[in-house]
């Protein structure tokens, strides 16, 4: 009888076992943008968790501390989220509290005191054999450890972007496959993060101008999340909707993505991680012949790479003629990629034409080509004089070029680095034409 009854429990413990749902470990990293050795450890790290093998294991978020100092660009990653920054890695009397304890033989203090640090799940590198917290010891042994715990939770994100592409709506379903006793408030931190940043100038003194995984935004904020149930049982569930608007200070659409976790506020452990599935951003190339419009005046706008259009204007097909009445930006989505709306947009500013001085050229054409390109590029403009003035801005609205353009035809070579930009062409100082411009 023993027997059986023994038999019959390890039955029963593995059945439990195997309800248990596998798990996407967190790996948060502290590091900073004045931080020397952060520099030389990010790329070695990025490239372990970037790699075939640990992506179906790792998500990785990192925070950009102010250790040693902060930086003093405005626009560096941790000046634009400082709020949210300094509560994650500050101690529990300002912050989250995370213990710092470099390895089991330190004293235990409160708060990140040292960059670069990682943990995984809430917890120290070295719980999973790694030497200390230091990134340098991170490898894909660690981080199959780490991922080796099962989860009692299963956790889908659904993201959704607006047709604006300006907000993020994220739908979250949480589901225990296990029961689960909290030791102290559950919460649901949703954050948004850029998946690779590539400044043109180093926004801090380490040199590091590439950046990968930087949180950017967390909704509703990091410290207050979403509220969970401290108790779950088997089949549990629950599901909300995240509103998500893009910050300002983001440098391309193209790499925004969303990452979520469950973490117990008792212990600091991670209890499950979710990466947001649905529809990533993907640029729709959208051309018009002008974007300065005469009253009156029809224009011809033609989106390529695809072949399922929808226009804000009512109209379908890759090409539309329309009259604008008013400035405006005419938005258009395909619907071809995945069945996911990709959008993507055009301004157009309306013009008062009249006048001796336009006389029968009532358009101010300006055509750049190749674009894409590799930061150099024929630029031809309509009616181009001694004070026509091709000036380039990053997404940040900061000017990286510019130069005179005396002939129709002048062929533009730049030392810009991948990304997206705008341009603007004046004449005699008043703008005459603006546009998007895309250095690959």
């Amino acid at each position: 009888m023993e027997t059986k009854l023994l038999s019959l429990g390890l039955i029963f413990a593995s059945v439990a076992a195997l309800a248990q749902t596998p798990r996407l470990s967190l790996y948060e990293e502290f590091t900073g943008e004045t931080c020397p050795p952060c520099a030389s450890t990010n790329p070695g790290l990025n490239a372990k968790l970037s790699s075939p093998t640990n992506t179906p294991l790792v998500v990785a978020i990192k925070w950009q501390v102010p250790i040693p100092s902060a930086p003093s660009n405005t626009w560096s990653l941790y000046r634009t989220n400082k709020a949210e920054i300094d509560w994650r890695y500050r101690s529990s009397v300002s912050g989250y509290g995370y213990p710092s304890q470099n390895n089991a033989a330190a004293a235990i203090t409160s708060g990140i005191n040292s960059a670069p640090s990682g943990r995984f799940d809430g917890q120290h590198q070295w719980k999973f054999g790694a030497t200390s917290d230091h990134p340098t010891f991170v490898s894909n042994a660690i981080i199959a450890t780490a991922q080796s715990y099962t989860s009692a939770f299963n956790v889908v994100m659904a993201k959704k972007w607006d047709a604006n592409m300006n907000v993020l709506t994220v739908t979250v379903n949480i589901v225990a496959t296990a029961p689960f006793t909290a030791t102290g408030p559950l919460v649901f931190r949703a954050v948004m993060i850029e998946k690779i940043i590539q400044f043109s100038v180093q926004p801090g003194t380490n040199g590091e101008t590439k950046f990968e995984d930087p949180v950017i935004a967390s909704f509703p904020s990091i410290q207050a999340g979403t509220s969970m149930a401290g108790n779950w049982v088997v089949g549990q569930s629950q599901k909300f909707v995240l509103t998500c608007p893009i910050p300002s200070y983001t440098r391309n659409k193209n790499q925004v993505d969303m990452v979520g976790f469950i973490q117990d506020d008792g212990n600091k452990k991670v209890a499950q991680a979710a990466r947001a599935s649905g529809c990533d951003f993907i640029n729709l190339t959208v051309t018009t012949a002008n974007t300065l419009v005469c009253e009156g005046n029809q224009v011809t706008i033609t989106a390529g790479g695809s072949n399922t259009y929808s226009w804000s204007t009512g109209q379908t097909g890759n090409s539309i003629v329309f009259t604008p009445t008013g400035d405006t930006t005419v938005f258009v989505n395909t619907d071809d990629l995945g069945n996911c709306l990709t959008p993507a947009y055009v301004s157009l500013k309306l013009l008062s034409c009249t006048g001796i001085n336009l006389s029968s050229k009532n358009k101010f054409n300006t055509e750049i080509y190749p674009n894409p390109n590799k930061g150099e590029f024929l630029i031809k403009v309509g009616f181009a004089n001694e004070k026509t003035r091709l000036i380039i801005f990053n997404t940040l609205g900061q000017k990286v070029y510019e130069q005179d353009i005396s002939s129709d035809e002048t062929t533009i070579k730049t030392n810009l680095s991948k990304g997206l930009y705008n341009f603007e062409v004046l004449q005699a100082s008043q703008k005459m034409s603006v546009g998007k411009l895309v250095v690959e």
